[in-house]
């Protein structure tokens, strides 16, 4: 009975919201008391039959649909919907792809590092590697050679990851693509070196 009591909220928001109505529209009266004898439905037995007339042609930008045909709302549930959207979108996108980078290149480094038997990655950074034990020093030149290209490789692919900006760059001018990468640098400094 639950899913019925979710369709009647919808619809009861919907009729609500739709321009030029209101709450005491006949229509919202009728979903409203409809949706009590549904709640009431385990203890009463009373079964609501939702009727097609109550079903709308269009809905309203809130309810996030793409199978029905919506308008903008200009309501408060509208207007909330759209700040608290367009907020997530600008706020957490850019940290949670950040965090991802980051998470991911964590990974990649632990195990290359882990890979030649290194410690830290500022010794690889350095090229002043104390970690890598007793070997001869032709075959630790060899080590050295392939731990440096494997990093320099990583590190690329990172840096191709920090400069994509997505298909429509070439439309944007040096100052706004200055602006996502600053914006960009400074998600990934902050996830990098002040993670919450």
């Amino acid at each position: 009975m639950d899913d019925k009591c979710l369709k009647l909220a919808k619809l009861a928001a919907i009729a609500v919201d739709f321009p030029k109505t209101g709450v005491f529209v006949n229509k919202c009266l009728k979903l409203a008391k409809l949706a009590a004898i549904a709640v009431d439905f385990p203890k009463t037995g009373v079964f609501v039959k939702l009727l097609t007339s109550y079903k709308p042609k269009v809905y309203p930008d809130f309810m996030n649909t793409d199978e029905h045909i919506t308008y903008k709302s200009e309501k408060i549930i509208g207007r909330l919907y759209r700040k608290i959207k367009s907020a997530s979108d600008e706020d957490n996108s850019s940290e949670l792809i950040s965090l991802g980078n980051q998470s991911s290149y964590d990974r990649q480094l632990n195990a290359l590092l882990g890979q030649f038997r290194v410690d830290k990655e500022g010794e690889v950074v350095t090229r002043h590697i104390c970690s890598l034990g007793s070997y001869n020093s032709r075959k630790q030149g060899e080590i050295k050679e392939r731990l440096k290209n494997a990093y320099y490789a990583l590190n690329k692919k990172y840096r191709r990851s920090f400069e994509e900006i997505g298909g429509h760059l070439s439309q944007l001018s040096d100052d706004e693509r200055n602006q996502i990468y600053e914006s960009k640098a400074a998600s990934w400094y902050q996830v990098t070196y002040h993670p919450k």
